[in-house]
Formats: C-alpha cells, structure tokens, sequence
C-alpha cells in the first residue's frame, strides 16, 4: 500500500477549497518542504502550520490504527506508514534546528521565517553560546577584547547551484551570467540558488 493510499483512508470528505487540509493534502507539503530545507543553503519560511495540522492527524490516524485487530496486517502496515509520517517530521524540524545554530548571528534580527517555538530556540541558544563568549572576550586585552559578531557570524551562501524543478512556467526569463534561461513547468536546471530563492518560496519551484 503506497502512503498516499494510507493517508486516503483517514481523510474526511472535503471540498475543493479545503482539499489542502487533507491528510495526504498536508503530507504532500510536509514532503516537499522537507526536500527543499535538505537542499536549500539558507533558513526557509517555516511551515510550523502544517506541521501542527499533522500532528493532529497522526493523532487521529493512531486512534483509528488501534482500533484493528492486532493480528491485523493492516495494523502492522498502518503503523509502519505513521512511523515514515513520523520521522519525517522529526527531520525536517532537525535540518531547521541546525540551521538555526549555525546562522544564529544572522538569523538574530529576521522576522517571519521561524516559528514563535524556533525564534524562542534561538534566543536560548544566542544566550547560552554566544553571550559567553562575549562576557570571555569584554575580561581580555588588546583586539581580542573588542569582539565584533561579525568576525563570528556565519552567513549561508547564497550563489551555491542547485538543481530544481519548475512546477509552473515562469513568467520572466532567468538572468544567468548574461544569459537567458527560460524555465517551462516540468523542466530541470542547475542554477545559482540567489536566482531562483524567491520562486522556491512562492512554491513555483521545488528543489530535488
């Protein structure tokens, strides 16, 4: 049984404007944010919505699950798939995490991109990390006492290529060292990421 079959199962009936808010709606958003944080060398707008809606649904799912017979395959089945559900949450929050602590400094003053829980992170770790430091270097003589975050500060880079797929034709060709580079739904590039960020966060290009 494929995992979108799985997650058919539980999702309630639903019109064409809540379609999203399925289950396997919201796995499939899950799923692609998840790919784009693995791949992306900045911090991404979070998806903390999402995730929420989806714990809601495991919760659900698992309820439904335990009522089947134990000696049900399907038991065993349904609860492999929510293990995959699972752990692909766990990840996806992990690569933000990481991210989060190593561009701390540079992530300090940005609004929008964390959740209210990833923005409360980041102050504990700034406090537990870098304050320190500071207090270190303010008791110390000479440039070593004149700490600029900047000297520490780590910035992610921004012209690293990046393979992605175009989910729709853009309607502006990409300007690539002078040339042209048309992208059509479906089609495949390596490009700069700078070029194509802005299109990867208006979900019109996904990376793979």
């Amino acid at each position: 049984m494929s995992l979108e079959a799985f997650l058919n199962e539980f999702d309630e009936e639903a019109d064409e404007e809540d379609e999203v808010l399925t289950a396997s709606g919201v796995l499939q958003i899950l799923s692609e944010a998840w790919i784009n944080e693995k791949l992306c060398p900045e911090l991404l707008p979070h998806k903390s919505e999402y995730v929420e809606v989806m714990m809601e649904q495991i919760a659900q799912m698992e309820e439904n699950v335990s009522r089947l017979n134990p000696t049900d395959l399907r038991n065993l089945i349904h609860r492999q798939e929510l293990e995959r559900i699972r752990y692909l949450i766990r990840s996806y929050l992990r690569i933000r995490l990481t991210k989060i602590e190593k561009y701390s400094l540079s992530l300090f003053k940005t609004t929008g991109i964390m959740s209210p829980q990833e923005t409360n992170y980041l102050r504990d770790y700034l406090t537990l990390s870098v304050e320190p430091l500071k207090s270190l270097c303010d008791r110390m003589s000479g440039p070593i006492g004149n700490l600029n975050p900047k000297q520490i500060q780590i910035n992610p880079d921004l012209e690293t290529h990046v393979f992605v797929r175009s989910k729709s034709d853009l309607p502006e060709a990409l300007i690539i060292s002078d040339d042209e580079v048309i992208v059509r739904e479906g089609s495949q590039h390596i490009l700069p990421y700078v070029t194509v960020k802005n299109h990867i966060k208006d979900n019109r290009i996904v990376l793979i």
